[in-house]
């Protein structure tokens, strides 16, 4: 996973998030594009469920919290695909407002 960020006087601006995946550390898959517009991961975690399966949880915000009156929305979600993503709660916003 990585961030396509845009240059800004203040820092950058959040484009997308994208993966790519290698078998062999050399070779690298086209990017793919992931989650909402201007969206950042901060985290991901992958655990191991009793029945033997997985899932991947993250943590990511959308809005430019480096502003001076910066409004941020944070989530938390979770994939057993890494394509689509759902809420790992009632909601996928966890958090909506200023930043300190």
């Amino acid at each position: 996973f990585f961030a396509r960020l845009a240059p800004d006087k203040n820092g950058f601006q959040p484009r997308r998030m994208q993966w790519t995946c290698s078998e062999d550390l050399r070779t690298w898959s086209k990017p793919i594009d992931f989650g909402r517009e201007s969206e950042i991961v901060w985290d991901l975690k992958v655990r191991q469920l009793e029945d033997g399966s997985h899932v991947a949880y993250k943590v990511s915000y959308i809005g430019n919290h480096y502003a001076h009156d910066a409004v941020c929305t944070v989530l938390f979600e979770k994939s057993t695909d890494c394509l689509k993503w759902e809420p790992a709660g009632k909601t996928s916003e966890v958090y909506m407002g200023g930043v300190c």
